[in-house]
């Protein structure tokens, strides 16, 4: 398990937008698929490391919830 510091320091982004895509299906900057997470398609590069969807290893991004969550 992860703590909340090493949560962060993981992270490349914050997720705060609950739309993950906008009108023309694109993926909307600080949502799920924000493009630092990882290309969503195979002619995308990653916003983090520019590496095609092949290559793109994904990046973690974080929810700051309220409360904790225990699972």
């Amino acid at each position: 398990l992860y703590s909340r510091e090493e949560v962060r320091k993981l992270s490349v982004k914050r997720i705060t937008n609950p739309e993950t895509f906008d009108a023309l299906l694109h993926p909307n900057h600080g949502g799920l698929y924000d493009p630092v997470l990882g290309p969503t398609d195979r002619d995308d590069l990653c916003g983090t490391c520019g590496q095609n969807n092949f290559s793109c290893p994904g990046h973690f991004g974080h929810i700051e919830l309220p409360l904790p969550v225990y699972h």
